[in-house]
């Protein structure tokens, strides 16, 4: 069952986002203590959200579409073993509830399935908007 995390979940998010990261092949550190305050801030945020059912999470949170009025709401991490797109209709359909007009998905380009995901969101509506790069310092 779909849920909003709570901090007793804090532990079980850290854990997750721990396989998330190291499957990720991101070229960050990961910082247990640091995924559990940030875990926190999201749950305690009324402008966030973190939903968790017992194979995975989705996180994120509602930003101003600069230079608009109108909010994204924006996908901060989401893994799980199964059942995945559950929480992303769960997180699209907080957006719609907080009056968000888009919802924008990441996806980290490390692991080779590039193709593969999106598929899946363009099944699901989404087209590409942007691509972001990142240079190691």
């Amino acid at each position: 069952m779909i849920r909003e995390a709570g901090i007793a979940d804090i532990t079980q998010l850290v854990e997750w986002g721990n396989r998330f990261h190291q499957s990720s092949g991101a070229p960050y550190g990961y910082v247990p203590d640091r995924a559990a305050q940030m875990a926190q801030r999201l749950i305690d945020d009324d402008a966030s959200v973190v939903f968790m059912h017992d194979h995975g999470f989705i996180m994120g949170t509602l930003t101003p579409a600069w230079p608009s009025t109108e909010m994204l709401a924006v996908e901060l991490a989401w893994w799980a073993n199964k059942r995945g797109l559950g929480l992303l209709k769960s997180f699209e359909n907080w957006a719609t509830e907080q009056g968000a007009f888009a919802v924008c998905m990441m996806h980290l380009d490390t692991n080779g399935d590039a193709q593969r995901v999106s598929e899946i969101y363009g099944r699901r509506g989404y087209r590409k908007a942007e691509t972001t790069y990142t240079k190691v310092l």
